[in-house]
Formats: structure tokens, sequence, C-alpha cells
């Protein structure tokens, strides 16, 4: 390699969470739970989970490998792993932290779990790397809203993996907001059992380069998976 020509890079993102925008990470409706995340780092103090109906877990990932991994273990990474998904490996590469929703079989939720994933830039840029576990036993019914927000310069490296138990029914809708000197790439995988109903409502409206991936692996009859997507450029924004 020659000399000064070394490739830019940019630092992991810190716990940000003392300088992230309350006005952002602020719940959008009136959600039976809200988790916030800054730079990839589960936020309790910003968080409301008092109200949480029986049944139903919403944690910190890395709190949750601490002290109960047999609650995540047979699912983190089973579905991202299988895929040539080169950022979807760089984001459990870095694995840190992150939010896991466990909801029992036969648990109905009515009102919405939303989580906030905030990004807070740091000099020239930096990157988090953000995961979502999401747990939906048999027969269970839930609506999430995942949110993205940020401010500055960052690069948000994003995993879902969502498991729909047999008969299940989750409802997803994810929002992305980030500022426009940001890059979001966010990969999504479902695995769906017998008789399951998934549907995910994917709004794209900041960032400056933003890219979606969904992998849907349909493990049985009679489920219906749904996936929709709309997204509003202006300017230089590229989104794929």
């Amino acid at each position: 390699r020659r000399r000064g020509c070394n490739p830019p890079t940019r630092p992991l993102a810190s716990d940000g969470a003392a300088r992230a925008d309350s006005t952002q990470t602020a719940a959008l409706s009136a959600p039976v739970a809200h988790a916030v995340c800054v730079n990839g780092r589960f936020a309790p103090a910003r968080s409301s989970l008092s109200t949480l109906p029986k049944g139903v877990q919403v944690l910190g990932l890395e709190a949750t490998l601490a002290s109960n991994p047999g609650l995540v273990e047979p699912y983190l990474g089973k579905l991202s792993v299988t895929q040539t998904n080169a950022f979807a490996s760089l984001n459990t590469a870095f694995l840190r932290d992150g939010l896991v929703i466990s909801i029992a079989p036969g648990v109905v939720i009515e009102e919405p779990i939303e989580v906030v994933f905030a990004s807070v830039g740091e000099g020239d840029g930096s990157v988090s790397h953000p995961r979502l576990l999401i747990v939906s036993g048999e027969g269970s019914q839930a609506t999430v809203l995942e949110r993205y927000v940020g401010a500055g310069p960052a690069f948000t490296n994003a995993v879902a993996e969502i498991w729909l138990g047999a008969n299940a029914v989750v409802d997803h809708y994810k929002l992305q907001e980030e500022p426009a000197d940001s890059f979001h790439i966010a990969s999504m995988f479902v695995h769906g059992a017998r008789n399951g109903t998934f549907s995910s409502h994917s709004l794209t409206f900041g960032g400056g380069l933003v890219r979606n991936d969904v992998v849907a692996t349909l493990n049985g009859e009679g489920i219906d998976c749904t996936l929709n997507g709309l997204y509003l450029g202006r300017g230089k924004q590229l989104i794929d």
C-alpha cells in the first residue's frame, strides 16, 4: 500500500445516551412499552417498561446474554448467519448490545411496543451496529414500531431477527428519520411457522445513503407474509 493512500476509518460509536435528543427518542404514540437504544446500546434511563403485561419481556441484549442466555441463544444469529450478507456478518462481528422482545405463547398485546434506535455522531462520524431480536410465541399477537433517529454524521448498520410462532400475528412498522449526512444499512430476517401472519411496513424519510434488505423464510403451511415499503427521497438522497 502506497504511503498516504490509507482509506478513511470511522470509530465504533461510544455510549452517547447522555447526548441523545430526548425529543427525538420520545414515544410517538401511547405504547405499552417504550425502549430506547443509543448508538446500539440499551438506554434504560430513557426507556419506559413498567407497564408490560404478563408474558411480555423487553430487555437489553447484553444484560440478557449475561443473566439469562437461554432466552436468546436458540434464536440470536440463527437466521442472519446463514445468509450471504456482509453487513449482517459485520453487525454480528461487532455485536455489543441491542434489544430483545420476547412474547409468551397465547399472549395478545393490544397497544404497540415502540423501540427507538438513536445515533449520535461523534467528530467526523461514527459507526453503530444495532440489533433487534423479536420472538413471538405460538398464538401470540403484537404490534412493534421500530424507529431510527439521530444527530450528526453516522453509519447505522442494523439487523433485526423476527421469529414468528405457529398461529402468531406480528404487525411490524419501521420508521427511518436519520439525518441527511448519515448512512443507514438494514437487514431484516423473518422466520414464520405454520399459519403465522406477519406484516411489515417500512417508511424511509431520512439518511443520505439507505438500503433495506429483507429475507423471509416461510417454514410451514398457511403463512401470510406482507412486505410493504414507502420512501420519500429528496436532494442527493440514495434509497434502495
